[in-house]
């Protein structure tokens, strides 16, 4: 386990464990646009399952590690 992923358990370790687990849905129903805003959002909150750093999360979805911590916790 990495030093990032250590500091992420706690309220959402548990959580972050079992992302294979989540519920998922049709992902294909989804307009184009939406479809587009959904994949780089689950690549960001995947990315930060994995423990990458901030910045590079950043960089590969344009998305903070703040917004992505709340997509998890406030969904």
């Amino acid at each position: 386990m990495t030093n990032l992923v250590a500091l992420r358990k706690g309220r959402i370790g548990a959580a972050l464990q079992d992302i294979v687990e989540w519920p998922t849905f049709d992902e294909g129903a989804l307009e184009k646009k939406k479809y587009l805003e959904y994949i780089n959002r689950k690549k960001g909150v995947e990315m930060y399952a994995r423990g990458h750093d901030a910045s590079l999360i950043k960089i590969e979805t344009g998305f903070s590690e703040k917004y992505i911590y709340r997509l998890i916790t406030e969904r």
